[in-house]
């Protein structure tokens, strides 16, 4: 008896092969291809909240927000990147300018701003690091500013230092050095 019920199984399991063959032969490939794209695409996927970004994403993102606020002179955006407090630091390699403070940043930056026609940046290479709390991006940027008299040219090493307040990311450290061109 259990014979003929495992036969008869195997018969009801091969006329549904049967069958499930004729509708595919009868339908066509394209059209079976096209039901199979269509139920994919409407069966709704399982629901998943969204991954936040990456901190190496944001930071990187931040980096892309200050060479725009630089190049459209925008001190309001520029102000929301770094750290409101005494202390900022920004120095260059020369120590000919040690800013300590978002105050000195800002006067710097509105000087800057102020002599100038025309800012333009251009980023050759970037590199995001981060340790927990903390991020660094290092830049290699040349920015052309243009003046009423002339149009000066400096290729730079960015570094900025970021550290992860409860709220946002903020530049607490920026050095600049100037990177001599090679001779052609």
């Amino acid at each position: 008896m259990r014979h003929e019920q495992r036969i008869g199984i195997h018969r009801r399991n091969s006329s549904a092969r049967q069958r499930l063959a004729q509708f595919c032969r009868g339908v066509g490939i394209g059209s079976l291809l096209f039901a199979l794209t269509y139920i994919l695409l409407v069966t709704p996927a399982t629901a998943q909240p969204p991954k936040p970004p990456a901190p190496r994403e944001i930071l990187g993102a931040l980096h892309e927000r200050w060479v725009r606020a630089i190049q459209t002179e925008n001190l309001g955006d520029l102000a929301n990147i770094y750290l409101k407090s005494d202390e900022l630091r920004f120095i260059n390699s020369r120590r000919t300018l040690r800013l300590e403070g978002w105050k000195s940043v800002r006067h710097t930056y509105d000087s800057l701003f102020a002599g100038t026609q025309s800012v333009q940046l251009d980023v050759f290479h970037r590199d995001v690091v981060v340790f927990d709390g903390t991020g660094i991006v290092a830049a290699y940027i040349e920015i052309t500013a243009a003046t009423s008299k002339e149009t000066l040219r400096y290729l730079l090493r960015q570094t900025q230092v970021y550290h992860k307040f409860s709220d946002a990311w903020k530049v607490v450290h920026e050095h600049l050095s100037e990177v001599k061109r090679p001779s052609p």
